[in-house]
């Protein structure tokens, strides 16, 4: 596995050290070394985790593995997230991915990712009137859902009819050739929208939790692994249950936590 000792810094635009390293699952790290940026001294690192290649990557902040750049780390700290950067899975799919997969299939929304965590989901309604939610930095499940009934609480049913009214004229651009037409698909949009916000909703109330529950058993698991790897040879019983007693400190609760 890659470590540390892989990195290869040098100067970035804005003029700190800085070294770029992607693994054969996609993801990869950025590590900067440098005075004031997130360190405090010469033996501190910044870390983010990133996606993509060498010319186009961005942040991702729902691996599981944090949800921020790392900061005030060393370098053997720097290590540790390599390898578990490395163990992630380029093929597995994350909760966020499942959720707009389903939209397609069940809702029949089309649904457009871009860089940036930019997402655009678009629809037609019964009388052909286009539906357009586009939110930025949509990098999980949550922040869909805040999006979706953003848009939603915003959607207007005068508003958004009198758009299409220009004087006595109603019909343009495929708009129905009636007011009161007009006026029930204004009505099915909006409740579109709300099927939209009641189905990610759900998702949410109930594949959620299953996934937190998931990262639960896997961080109790490292632990044990951790446990048995520190004390399986050469270890007194007295050093196992100091080990065993740090259970009870602020680093092993946060990886036991539901964050």
């Amino acid at each position: 596995m890659k470590t540390f000792d892989d990195l290869k810094f040098k100067k970035n635009g804005l003029n700190k050290m800085q070294a770029i390293l992607f693994f054969k699952n996609g993801y990869g790290v950025s590590v900067i070394h440098d005075y004031g940026c997130h360190t405090n001294n010469d033996e501190e690192y910044d870390l983010a985790i990133i996606y993509g290649n060498e010319k186009y990557f961005g942040v991702k902040y729902d691996t599981g593995l944090t949800e921020d750049v790392i900061a005030y780390i060393n370098s053997d700290e720097v290590t540790e997230i390599m390898k578990k950067v490395q163990l992630i899975n380029k093929n597995k799919t994350s909760m966020l991915d499942k959720l707009l997969d389903m939209i397609e299939e069940k809702l029949d929304w089309r649904i457009e990712s871009c860089e940036d965590d930019y997402i655009r989901l678009s629809n037609h309604s019964p009388e052909g009137g286009e539906i357009g939610i586009e939110i930025e930095n949509c990098f999980n499940v949550e922040k869909l859902l805040s999006g979706v009934k953003e848009y939603y609480n915003n959607f207007d049913l005068t508003e958004n009819t009198l758009v299409w009214v220009n004087g006595t004229k109603i019909t343009a651009n495929g708009c129905p050739d009636n007011i009161v037409d007009l006026v029930n698909d204004i009505v099915s949009q909006k409740e579109m929208i709300e099927e939209l916000v009641d189905f990610i909703s759900l998702f949410v109330d109930i594949c959620e939790p299953i996934e937190q529950a998931t990262t639960i058993v896997k961080n109790l698991l490292d632990i044990a692994d951790e446990c048995y790897t520190k004390f399986y040879k050469d270890s007194s019983i007295d050093e196992a249950k100091s080990f065993l007693s740090k259970w009870s400190d602020d680093e092993y609760l946060d990886k036991i936590s539901m964050s």
